[in-house]
């Protein structure tokens, strides 16, 4: 009698093992395999990192080796027919499914980084089997980026996202360790407390309250932006970071906090809250919602006042 048998291992670095009864999600790096028998031969394939996917092809298969079992004939003439189509996935429809998961699992802006390369990948190399990608494509993407003026450290962050993608599929990166693109790390120099006295000088109470708040809380750009008034704590003189869904923002280190603030800030914030005591957010736009680029608008204020150094140039090659 034939074997209708089909079963799920995890094959990693390490070798192959038996996943457990309830299937989860594998990390970067390992993914399942569905072994059966065609007669006396042993067949494998990688159905991917993701259970539900696993969970599907396995069922699949068992179905496709129970109709073997009663119309052998039948499903050899099929299995023959099939037997040219590629069990890797086009490279767009793979984008599109690992660009979906990226856009479930990542912050927004990670996602728009992820999402650029992919599709200015598939727009360089065109759509193919992603079986067929080789380091030639890869190659011909490197160059691209540079005719459109692309620093090193852009290609290298891209070619990382580009990786990451190869990773979910299975995939071996192609590239040689010659390959690799080297850049230079910019020195980041901190303002000085004399350029921070010029700064204040010629700031505003809006710029004023902006800087102060960078300052005092030492926050990142993503969480002044989504900082709201109930983060805030008057009584305590604390600044809270936290979680908050419906801006699709969480904390880097997903670890809530609380950071202790002085007196004069606490006073400088409340002043705030009676100029805008209808807003949530603390240093929302116009309309209410987050603002983004405020180190950009930094630049702007210290340029404005002849507080940079004339060295530096974006792609439009102004300062």
């Amino acid at each position: 009698m034939a074997d209708t048998t089909a079963r799920l291992y995890i094959r990693n670095s390490a070798g192959y093992s038996t996943p457990p009864k309830k299937l989860a999600d594998l990390p970067t790096g390992q993914s399942f395999y569905l072994v059966w028998y065609e007669g006396d031969r042993k067949r494998a394939r990688s159905v991917g990192r993701f259970a539900d996917k696993a969970q599907v092809a396995l069922i699949n298969q068992q179905s496709e080796l129970r109709k073997a079992a009663i119309n052998p004939q039948a499903h050899g003439q099929r299995n023959t027919q099939q037997s040219d189509v590629p069990e890797k996935p086009q490279l767009a429809d793979a984008a599109t499914v690992y660009l979906n998961r990226v856009k479930k699992s990542k912050k927004h802006k990670t996602f728009l980084a992820y999402n650029r390369a992919m599709m200015d990948f598939l727009a360089v190399v065109g759509d193919k089997s992603t079986a067929d990608l080789t380091r030639w494509d890869i190659l011909k993407f490197m160059d691209w980026m540079r005719d459109k003026g692309a620093d090193g450290r852009t290609i290298h962050n891209r070619l990382s996202y580009l990786k990451t993608f190869f990773t979910e599929y299975a995939l071996s990166w192609p590239m040689l360790k010659t390959d690799r693109v080297k850049y230079t790390e910019p020195l980041v120099r901190a303002y000085s407390e004399a350029d921070l006295n010029r700064l204040f000088a010629v700031t505003n109470e809006e710029e004023t309250d902006l800087l102060q708040f960078f300052l005092v809380t030492g926050g990142r750009e993503q969480e002044v932006s989504t900082a709201t008034w109930a983060n805030i704590n008057f009584d305590l003189h604390e600044f809270l970071i936290q979680d908050k869904r419906d801006l699709d923002w969480s904390s880097k280190d997903r670890e809530e906090s609380g950071i202790p603030v002085p007196d004069d800030f606490i006073e400088r914030m409340q002043a705030r809250r009676r100029r805008y005591p209808d807003s949530r957010l603390i240093f929302g736009n116009t309309a209410g919602k987050r603002q983004g680029h405020f180190l950009r608008q930094l630049q702007k204020l210290a340029k404005r006042h002849g507080m940079y150094c004339g060295g530096c140039v974006n792609r439009k090659g102004e300062n």
